[in-house]
Order: structure tokens, then C-alpha cells, then sequence
């Protein structure tokens, strides 16, 4: 997504400050990745478990993108609260394995994408004018919530 800057002589176009960090492009890929798979499912399942997977799945990209428009701690509570939608998320796939919703490969891969996700702990918190960028501990992926594109 773009938005348009204005004050200059041409409109330009950039990023939104959530769309330059990489955990944010990760939890988004993996609540699209869900949203395409509980199609899927029985249709008895619309309303209980399909309906509870999307919304944790879902969960984890908006709280970061919410979070970014925050002062001080509050990103990082907000990150704490996707990471707990993505435990969430781990715990219903599984869920779905059991009840045969969900094929083994479906499910590796989407566990495999969710872990990946759920590796970014929050750790100092470091601010620019307009877009808040973060170090995470080291057992996690090295670019998991750098800054990229202009």
C-alpha cells in the first residue's frame, strides 16, 4: 500500500511506516497464506475454527501496523500482542491437523511461515522522525524487522 505525500511541486508516493518492516510483510503474508487455505475447509467449520484462525491470523500484521503509530513502549506491547496471536494461530493449526482440515503439507508450511513469525521478540526500541525500527535478540532471523525499500 501506498500513500500520497503532498507539499512538494510533484506527488510522490511512500511506503506507510509498517510496510517497510519485515516482520510486518511476514505476519501479512501468513494471514493472506490463511485466509486462501480456510477456504478450504467444511463448510461446518465456517464460523468456529475457520473464522478463529483468520481473525488470530489477521491479528498479528494490524497490531504491528497499529503499533508503529504509538509513543514510547507502546509498539512493543502491541508487538507482544501479535506474538501472542501468532501463539494463537500455532496452537489452531495444529487443531486443524487433528480434525483432518488441514494436510500435513498445508500445515507444515503454515507452521513453518508462523514460527518464523513468532521468532521476532521485541527487545530496545529505536526511533527516526517517522518510523519506529527495532532490534530483536539474536536467535532471530537477522533482517526479521529491518527497514527496507525508501
Amino acid at each position: 500500500m501506498w500513500y500520497l505525500v503532498l507539499g512538494s511541486r510533484h506527488a510522490t508516493f511512500a511506503m506507510l511506516p509498517h510496510e517497510r518492516l519485515d516482520a510486518w510483510k511476514l505476519c501479512n503474508e501468513l494471514s493472506h497464506r490463511i485466509d486462501d487455505i480456510t477456504d478450504t475447509f467444511p463448510i461446518d467449520e465456517k464460523y468456529r475454527l475457520t473464522s478463529q484462525m483468520r481473525r488470530c491470523a489477521l491479528s498479528a500484521p494490524t497490531n504491528i501496523a497499529e503499533g508503529v503509530a504509538k509513543r514510547g513502549n507502546e509498539f512493543q506491547r502491541f508487538l507482544n500482542i501479535a506474538l501472542g496471536s501468532l501463539n494463537e494461530l500455532g496452537s489452531l493449526l495444529d487443531y486443524a491437523r487433528r480434525r483432518e482440515c488441514l494436510g500435513a503439507g498445508d500445515w507444515k508450511n503454515l507452521r513453518k511461515l508462523r514460527d518464523r513469525a513468532d521468532a521476532l521478540k521485541p527487545t530496545t526500541p529505536y526511533k527516526t522522525p517517522f518510523l519506529h525500527a527495532f532490534t530483536f535478540t539474536a536467535h532471530t532471523l537477522s533482517s526479521a524487522v529491518c527497514v527496507t525499500g525508501s
